[in-house]
């Protein structure tokens, strides 16, 4: 289902900056992941920034960057089953890691 590209790195394009809490949330969690913490969660409401922290992240770091929109997972599988739902997060844990 994924296909992982070997020695592919997220490079992040974009005019903006971090602001506000952004770059302490992004010190923080880039420390946590150096620090071996394979994964961490960033929770928000709406338009607060968590795509374009972990943008910043996944940029510093050389990491590839996932990005799970529950609400669009949800329409897109409507009507399937669970466990169908849970072999895609499987499949991407199994091949990216």
């Amino acid at each position: 289902m994924i296909k992982r590209q070997k020695n592919r790195k997220f490079e992040l394009v974009s005019k903006f900056k971090p602001a506000g809490d952004q770059e302490q949330a992004i010190d923080k969690l880039t420390a946590g992941f150096k620090k071996g913490y394979k994964e961490q969660i960033l929770e928000g409401a709406t338009g607060t920034g968590k795509t374009f922290t972990a943008s910043v992240i996944a940029s510093e770091l050389g990491v590839p960057l996932f990005v799970v929109q529950m609400d669009k997972i949800v329409t897109k599988f409507m009507g399937e089953t669970s466990a169908k739902l849970r072999l895609v997060f499987e499949d991407i844990k199994k091949n990216i890691g």
